[in-house]
């Protein structure tokens, strides 16, 4: 299942999913994603996306093989590229003198993944 999250203040939207499949992906978001072969050092991977369905302009997925990859430390990680996604988007920098915004995505992006990992599926 794939989850959507909006990011508020930021017209970007966050997917996280946890065994989604190809045909899932494909059907959910109108194209193709990349296979796993093509990140074979990680559990989960972020990606941009601007959707060929204009529902939404930009957003970024997360996509998690099993529940058990969804460690504290690759949601840490797949965090940050997210924020770095938002602000590379944005042209935006990041300013060691105001950390809030960069800090604010980390936390809230974590925050989605969380949410996708307590998620029973009924």
């Amino acid at each position: 299942m794939i989850h959507e999250f909006d990011f508020g203040i930021y017209p970007w939207r966050l997917w996280v999913s946890c065994d989604a499949d190809i045909p899932e992906q494909k059907e959910y978001f109108g194209t193709e994603i990349p296979d796993w072969q093509e990140h074979s050092d990680g559990e989960a991977f972020t990606v941009s996306k601007k959707l060929p369905n204009g529902r939404y302009r930009h957003g970024a997925y997360i996509r998690f093989r099993r529940k058990a990859d969804m460690t504290d430390d690759i949601i840490a990680h797949e965090s940050g590229h997210v924020a770095l996604e938002v602000f590379k988007h944005f042209d935006c920098k990041v300013d060691f003198n105001n950390q809030e915004p960069f800090c604010y995505l980390l936390g809230f992006t974590a925050g989605c993944c969380e949410t996708v990992k307590r998620f029973k599926n009924k």
